[in-house]
């Protein structure tokens, strides 16, 4: 049971959560270093704003018109049903969005714009981008390769010329003297050939600064304004795209929105008239054929008539032609279906894997048109996924497939609608023999002449007809709309978005709350040594009273665990003082005689500690000179004979107790120092260090002393060495009334608190009691006395006591 009680108490102090009051006092007790860290994250916080460049932002509104022209398979039906509006929106907005950020258009921006040359001014706080009607000069590089920055500096000298230096490529300066360029002149320098033309604001704008010129790669360019691009929906259920963007310079920023829009619709353009482009290509090709054979049958008709001198023929066989003109009619109408729908199989079996189909060719299948303009949008819709992303995108293998079955359909149809032509063409050249039967009479030179006559209908026919096409795909290129419509121009707020204030300057707050917090707070939880009168609670040993630390190097001696020698030296106990270490020291006094209850003999007090450093030389002559003062005759026996840190008080007197106990003298009374440093005390100094304290200590005269002194005074003080390091103390032990036992804040570590609780428990040192020293005016484990109230009562501006036992007419005696 008493081992458990004992860990029990070991445990306890080894607690460190800390309650809300606690951190709260702990972050008041350090306001100086909150205060600072405070002004100093404040001054960072400032200097970064004033540091940092402003960034605005410029937004812009555009609507994506929808497409409800259906590309499936549905004849004159599904057109009138798109006609009337029932069509399906075929838009994707998303890919929209995705296409106004794709890198190639942002490429075309940043060269359209010249964004690959930045041009700054140096300010007081930051460089100044200046662009547009703030830039007086444009540098147009010529040679410098694209893959590889650069950079400059211009100074503008008069309305005629400028003058170049301090050239870099990359991060190296280039050795080069200062170069002066008239303006449009061709210039060689160290970045290549270059040319400086003056820009439209020249005369409104007046430097003299020089202009910090940097060029870098368009690609880098065109990534930098795509990071700095966002494109979102503005509502899910519409088809409104809201385009921002971020710069240093609004300006700039609201030219960049106005030429991503430019052009995306030139590249929209450009995709819509790919088909068109295609049919042309297609027409202009079997205009070439067509002319070229309706060319040979006019020659073969000229000569044929020329040759063999034949009249019309017409006149002659118009009765017996009337009937064969209808069917030949049908024949040719049918041939040039027939003729289109080759052409057009041709065509589909030898497109490539990207290639639109011709389309709106008089092709008189209107399914297989429907299929074919289905073809061309799907086709146009996988071209743009592969150039926004590649071929082994799943939506770009998806529509390949999609394209192959659409190709396999349009093949379908036009065999099935080629091989319908040819039964028709069949059924009418039947027509048409039987009508021609009829005019059998006619010279075999005239129904030659009347063939090749029908070739030439045909192919004229024919050529008017893909005129005629041709025309109408010239007028549906020229009046193709884009299918975009800007709702909001680039526009802003001229505040800027970065940096913002109140965020840095919140941040800064925190960090500067944080940073001193965190550090003290981890401080105290890690702290393993005992840190106030609260890790001491559960020992049971009596507590005496504590001391708090005398000077401002406490917490450097605590830290390096060393004792503080002047602070061991020093007599601070003063009469008629009030400040706290004398009310300390007068609360020890008061507790010490409460412990001794009636008993009015002599007392010895034996003073010592666990540690070296514990300040137990300290308290025994600063308790001695209390008791003193209250008059109680009192000397100091210093007994810690290998240091001899009391002696040092008396000045290092040559003969001393260790005098007496080796029995060099017999006379202890010619060894006492009176009166030391004007108090009424007196000490009994080492003397001359023994080589042998330990043998000295354990010889019947300290026994005999002791009992001469307590003849002659009322309270003997021991100023003895710590116990775990000699045995000097456990000699002396017995002879003491009162063991006094030192523990200082800081020093101690917790883990040693069981062993001095066994010490009380197993009675090794007689009526055994506990000083705490050292401790800190604050904080959760603190030295906290009652002085700041009761001060006008008997103590004038002083005031009276709030701590320990005894009475306060005792104290006023004092």
């Amino acid at each position: 049971m008493e081992n458990n009680n004992i860990n029990n108490s070991a445990q306890q102090p080894e607690e460190s959560g800390l309650s809300l009051r606690d951190i709260l006092a702990l972050c008041i007790s350090h306001w100086k270093w909150f205060l600072l860290s405070l002004i100093v994250f404040m001054l960072g916080a400032t200097y970064i704003i004033l540091k940092t460049v402003p960034v605005y932002t410029r937004s812009a509104s555009v609507l994506i018109k929808e497409d409800r022209k259906s590309g499936s398979i549905g004849g004159d039906i599904s057109g009138d049903f798109n006609n009337m509006g029932f069509g399906v929106t075929r838009v994707n907005v998303n890919n929209e969005i995705v296409n106004f950020r794709s890198p190639d258009l942002m490429l075309q921006v940043a060269k359209n714009l010249n964004l690959d040359v930045d041009y700054k001014l140096k300010g007081l706080r930051y460089y100044h981008t200046i662009y547009g009607s703030s830039l007086p000069v444009q540098v147009n590089f010529l040679d410098l390769s694209q893959s590889r920055g650069s950079g400059m500096q211009l100074t503008m000298d008069d309305s005629s010329s400028v003058t170049l230096h301090d050239f870099t490529k990359g991060k190296d300066a280039i050795a080069s003297g200062a170069i002066k360029v008239s303006y449009g002149d061709t210039v060689d320098t160290p970045l290549g050939r270059l040319s400086v033309t003056r820009s439209e604001y020249a005369d409104k704008v007046i430097l003299d600064r020089p202009i910090y010129v940097t060029r870098t790669s368009p690609q880098a360019a065109a990534g930098s304004c795509r990071g700095r691009l966002t494109a979102a929906l503005s509502d899910k259920n519409t088809t409104i795209i809201n385009l921002g963007y971020r710069d240093v310079n609004t300006q700039r920023a609201e030219d960049v929105l106005r030429m991503v829009i430019n052009v995306y619709n030139e590249n929209w353009i450009k995709d819509k008239n790919q088909i068109t482009t295609s049919t042309n290509e297609f027409i202009a090709e079997r205009l070439a054929i067509i002319e070229e054979e309706l060319g040979s049958v006019d020659k073969t008709i000229t000569s044929y008539r020329s040759s063999h001198s034949l009249p019309d023929a017409r006149t002659a066989v118009q009765m017996g032609m009337q009937m064969s003109a209808e069917a030949t009619k049908h024949v040719m109408e049918l041939n040039n279906q027939l003729s289109i729908a080759r052409f057009l199989q041709g065509d589909v079996r030898g497109a490539s894997r990207s290639a639109l189909l011709p389309a709106n060719v008089g092709l008189d299948d209107v399914s297989t048109q429907g299929q074919i303009q289905q073809y061309n949008a799907t086709m146009l819709q996988r071209n743009r996924l592969v150039e926004s992303s590649s071929e082994e995108n799943l939506l770009v293998q998806d529509l390949d497939q999609q394209l192959s079955a659409l190709r396999s359909s349009i093949l379908t149809s036009l065999d099935n609608y080629i091989k319908a032509i040819n039964i028709q063409i069949q059924s009418a050249q039947r027509a048409r023999s039987s009508s021609e039967a009829r005019v059998s009479d006619i010279p075999l030179q005239a129904g030659q002449l009347l063939s090749d006559e029908r070739q030439q209908k045909v192919k004229e026919a024919l050529y008017l007809y893909l005129l005629q096409k041709r025309e109408e795909n010239e007028l549906s290129q020229a009046f193709t709309a884009y299918n975009t419509r800007v709702v909001a121009s680039p526009h802003g707020s001229n505040a800027p978005i970065s940096p913002n204030r109140q965020r840095i300057y919140l941040i800064a707050l925190l960090l500067a709350l944080a940073i001193p917090f965190l550090w003290f707070y981890l401080r105290e939880v890690t702290n393993t040594t005992v840190r106030g009168r609260k890790d001491l609670e559960n020992l049971s040993l009596p507590f005496l009273g504590e001391l708090p630390a005398l000077n401002k190097q406490r917490k450097m001696f605590r830290r390096l665990k060393i004792s503080d020698k002047t602070e061991d030296r020093k007599i601070v106990v003063k009469p008629h003082s009030r400040d706290v270490i004398n009310e300390a020291f007068r609360v020890v006094r008061t507790n010490l005689e409460f412990m001794r209850g009636k008993d009015t003999g002599s007392a010895v007090l034996m003073v010592t500690s666990f540690n070296v450093g514990a300040g137990k030389t300290f308290v025994s002559a600063n308790l001695s000179t209390a008791l003193s003062i209250k008059g109680r005759k009192t000397i100091i026996v210093d007994l810690d004979l290998r240091k001899r840190s009391l002696s040092a008080l008396a000045g290092q007197p040559r003969e001393g107790v260790a005098n007496y106990l080796s029995g060099l003298t017999d006379d202890w009374k010619s060894l006492v120092v009176h009166e030391l440093s004007g108090n009424s005390i007196d000490v009994l100094p080492v003397g001359t260090m023994p080589p042998n304290p330990a043998e000295l200590l354990g010889e019947e005269r300290l026994g005999q002393l002791i009992e001469q002194l307590r003849k002659e005074y009322d309270y003997i003080v021991l100023d003895c060495p710590p116990i775990e390091i000699v045995t000097d103390a456990d000699l002396v032990a017995p002879l003491a009334d009162i063991t006094l036992f030192v523990i200082r804040a800081g020093l101690m570590e917790r883990g040693m608190l069981p062993q001095i609780d066994r010490y009380y428990l197993d009675k090794k040192y007689n009526n055994m009691t506990l000083l705490l020293n050292g401790t800190e005016s604050s904080g959760k484990y603190g030295y906290k006395y009652g002085y700041k109230y009761g001060y006008k009562y008997g103590y004038g501006k002083y005031g009276s006591y709030g701590y320990g036992y005894g009475n306060d007419k005792e104290k006023e005696k004092a």
